[in-house]
């Protein structure tokens, strides 16, 4: 069962927060016309076709009388300044792999969904973020009219982000192939997400930090394949294992 598009609308509205509205007030032609570097900005969580289709819908959705989207605490909210990687530009640039990619979902609607959702709840200091998005994807997209076997697969799908064992369905895979895309990307790309990652545990000591980031990049390092769709083994493998090989070798000092 496919899901309606105004349902993204719905979940965009709900993730965002007032930033929704204050990007969809902006300038059309400031925030809507295609830009080479989109995933560069949270703006490009809009990107493309999205972004006329969302302010129509948007503008529907107000004078609508079905329930509203459950909003988020601040520090939860893809805008929230708490998050230096894991906010909407994050998202914007999971959409562009997923289009750049093709046909490659059995059930494209139900895994775009779950991107937008997978880091509905950040919280550096928690281990369950991935359980919580997933509870509130499904309770939100229910109130949104989604049906009970889409809003499980979504559930699903936004679980295989906690990466924790091979995906076993090949959206799934796609889901997680997606998330950890930017591990193969050109070396200052994944530099500026990898100090981004530093900066939401910031809290963290350095010593510490730098012994549990170097195991959790090892843990990849250590898979027979850090992707598991051909297609973006083929686009990203080598060169992540060649970034987290630099990196674990950079950040494994001694304390």
């Amino acid at each position: 069962m496919k899901l309606f598009f105004d349902t993204n609308v719905y979940v965009a509205e709900a993730l965002l927060g007032e930033a929704a509205e204050q990007m969809l007030s902006a300038t059309e032609h400031s925030v809507c016309k295609p830009q080479v570097n989109e995933a560069e900005s949270g703006y490009g969580i809009l990107q493309n076709v999205r972004c006329t289709a969302i302010r129509k819908a948007l503008a529907a959705t107000r004078c609508s009388k079905r329930p509203r989207p459950g909003r988020l605490h601040s520090r939860h909210r893809l805008w929230g300044t708490q998050r230096a990687y894991h906010n909407a530009t994050h998202i914007a640039d999971c959409l562009l792999q997923l289009d750049a990619a093709g046909n490659i979902a059995r059930n494209p609607s139900e895994v775009e969904m779950a991107l937008w959702f997978h880091d509905a709840v950040y919280d550096s200091r928690a281990a369950d973020n991935e359980e919580k998005s997933a509870a509130w994807a499904a309770r939100e997209l229910i109130a949104g009219g989604v049906g009970a076997a889409s809003a499980a697969l979504v559930t699903e799908l936004v679980l295989a982000t906690r990466h924790d064992a091979v995906a076993e369905t090949e959206d799934a895979q796609v889901v997680a192939d997606i998330d950890l895309s930017i591990l193969g990307r050109e070396p200052a790309v994944f530099d500026a997400y990898d100090q981004a990652i530093r900066t939401e545990y910031q809290w963290v000591p350095e010593w510490e930090y730098r012994e549990a980031r170097a195991r959790i990049l090892s843990g990849f390092l250590n898979r027979r394949f850090l992707y598991q769709t051909e297609y973006f083994r083929e686009r990203y493998e080598r060169q992540a294992r060649k970034n987290l090989e630099r990196t674990i070798v950079r950040i494994s000092g001694t304390k």
